[in-house]
């Protein structure tokens, strides 16, 4: 007997009007686990448990490829595709021996960087690949490759030896790669490519082993120092003036978050407690303020842009997050070590679309506020608080106590939040509206009077 079978018969025997509010949590609490959120897509894609992740691009139309170390013997690397959101993988062919360090894809052109300084594209899933990039001389691991479209590209290479680092560019494709730069003598990223970040073809970052992080303007050409202050072990920029690194202290041994809105000129530090490693940071695409990070054990997201994290619970002990890639504000991917792989088509459950009160301050406890105006037509604002982070839902009744509206079904951190109701679409009425939070809730009326 399935759980759909078990609610039935709990609900068919009982009185619908006298209990329906005392099962209305157990509803919605099924109902929780029906809805998307991060959802794994490892049994569909079935890699060995002791894989290691490399990276991962993926296209707004349910294309996304990834590269993984798939712990085999006779495999350093493997690429695998999807094209309908990760029901089914199919794996890629890759040229003899390579070791893929990072993957772009923009529609059906792929491109690859290699652990001996190349750089690969296939137009047809593998099927051939060209070889656009390798000289030895100039680079022999190529870390970092970034197309901002099926033309325009930007990719660095280690140092080798007291030779300038690698910064080379392409118009075409990658038919022709150009050297830009001639510094940066004996510079290496010490990572593959979580230390380089360009936002377009001109403006770009890049830390340099122990080194401050620099800057560019001109696409590669020159380079000049940022005010920041740290050991950055990732970069990433949302433009060429907002920016994000996470970095370690090597005086007090803490990890922090550092954010720049002047392109490096001036940074604010953020004390954070985040066990293990870290990997990566997005920003969703539309929403600067909202910024996702994993690593080692975790996975966590901040809507102030960096200031304050919330973890997401993927009850995983270890998580190994490597990569995260998001096309839009909901559809992202998130790549981990051991096989795991997670999808999401609305960022993971997490609201972000509803405006916060003008007021800084922690609340002290949970409310619901009376909606207003009160008697509406057909608008109103219902306001709310909540002092810790929760999953928290909204919910609209008519007068028979059934759901006619979810405003709200999601997690946020603790604040002043308002939610509009438009009831245009319903008869006038009395209504109710509901906050779940945790283990508080609250119900108000309000009346609709068309």
């Amino acid at each position: 007997m399935n759980g759909k079978s078990i609610l039935w018969i709990i609900l068919k025997n009982i009185s619908f009007h006298t209990s329906l509010f005392f099962f209305l949590p157990l509803l919605f609490f099924y109902n929780g686990f029906l809805q998307a959120q991060w959802v794994s897509k490892k049994d569909t894609l079935q890699l060995p448990v002791w894989s290691v992740a490399h990276s991962t691009d993926a296209t707004s139309t349910g294309f996304a490829i990834i590269a993984v170390n798939p712990g085999t013997m006779n495999k350093t690397s493997a690429l695998y595709i999807t094209e309908d959101y990760g029901l089914v993988w199919s794996e890629i062919p890759l040229p003899s021996g390579q070791y893929v360090v990072d993957v772009q894809m923009k529609n059906l052109n792929i491109w690859i960087t290699t652990g001996s300084g190349e750089i690969f594209k296939t137009t047809d899933k593998g099927v051939s690949w060209k070889e656009q990039f390798y000289d030895t001389t100039k680079t022999k691991f190529m870390n970092y490759i970034k197309m901002f479209d099926d033309n325009n590209g930007i990719a660095m290479g280690d140092a080798v030896n007291d030779q300038p680092a690698l910064f080379i560019k392409t118009n075409n494709g990658g038919t022709t790669w150009n050297i830009i730069n001639n510094n940066l003598n004996g510079y290496i990223s010490a990572d593959e490519w979580r230390r380089i970040d360009f936002v377009d073809m001109n403006n770009g970052y890049f830390s340099w082993e122990n080194n401050n992080l620099i800057k560019t303007t001109d696409g590669g050409s020159t380079w000049n120092k940022t005010n920041f202050l740290g050991d950055p072990w990732i970069i990433k920029f949302y433009n060429q003036n907002l920016g994000i690194a996470f970095s370690t202290d090597w005086i007090t041994f803490k990890d922090n978050f550092k954010k720049t809105t002047n392109g490096g000129a001036t940074w604010e530090e953020y004390q954070v407690d985040i066990e293990g490693w870290g990997s990566d940071i997005e920003f969703l695409p539309g929403k600067p303020a909202c910024v996702w990070f994993t690593g080692q054990y975790g996975l966590y997201f901040s809507i102030d842009t960096g200031k304050t994290w919330q973890k997401y619970n993927l009850n995983i002990d270890e998580l190994g997050g490597r990569d995260i890639v998001f096309t839009d504000d909901n559809h992202g991917w998130l790549l981990c070590d051991n096989g795991n792989i997670f999808y999401t088509d609305n960022n993971g459950q997490i609201i972000v679309d509803v405006k916060e009160n003008n007021s800084n301050k922690t609340p002290a406890s949970f409310a619901l506020y009376q909606n207003y105006p009160n008697p509406f037509n057909p608008n109103t604002k219902i306001s709310y608080t909540i002092p810790i982070a929760s999953n928290i839902r909204i919910i609209v009744y008519n007068s028979l106590g059934q759901t006619v509206k979810v405003l709200e079904n999601g997690f946020k951190i603790a604040g002043n939040y308002s939610v509009n109701f438009n009831a245009s679409n319903l008869p006038s009425g009395i209504y109710f509206y509901k906050l779940e939070a945790g283990q508080f809730s609250q119900v108000k009326k309000m009346m609709l009077v068309k």
